[in-house]
């Protein structure tokens, strides 16, 4: 290849992984790495992806790509899948023991006896597992839209009064 990965590459990716993704799933988690915006990951922008997500102390770093990218290099057979032990010891680091375990009962069943899980498996352990970490990122109380006091009463949208 051209040492790039593009959203085909990924779908593609994804596709032998058995995780079915739209298009344009697959192109946001190249346009969260994507610094130079050519629709493509270099390496360069892979790199910068690994050291961000590495040292991010919130938890909030986009890591959609990373978590394909962490998956498959488990995979050691190929096959497209890892080792359950493996990939809860994983999660374990990241999210604690408690918030994983919780998870994985959830979505692994008792009665399978193959100890691998697939990628769709692991990335919504993972989905729950932040969430649950994380929460919704916002503070107690706190809205998406700030409120601003006072605002309400005012009339002018082009915020003048606020220059005078």
């Amino acid at each position: 290849g051209n040492g790039k990965m593009s959203v085909e590459d990924l779908i593609q990716e994804l596709d032998f992984l058995g995780h079915k993704v739209k298009r344009d799933d697959a192109a946001l988690m190249i346009w969260e790495v994507d610094d130079d915006a050519d629709g493509c990951v270099d390496w360069d922008e892979f790199r910068a992806m690994f050291y961000r997500i590495r040292d991010d102390q919130t938890g909030f770093e986009p890591r959609k790509l990373f978590n394909v990218v962490e998956f498959i290099m488990h995979d050691k057979n190929l096959n497209g899948s890892m080792d359950l032990d493996e990939a809860v010891t994983l999660l374990y680091a990241r999210y604690g023991r408690e918030c994983v375990d919780e998870h994985v009962k959830a979505i692994i069943s008792n009665d399978d006896t193959e100890k691998n899980i697939k990628f769709s498996q692991y990335a919504k352990i993972q989905q729950l597992a932040a969430k649950s970490k994380n929460g919704s990122g916002l503070k107690p109380g706190a809205t998406m839209v700030p409120h601003v006091k006072g605002m309400a009463s005012v009339v002018d949208p082009t915020l003048a009064h606020l220059m005078q």
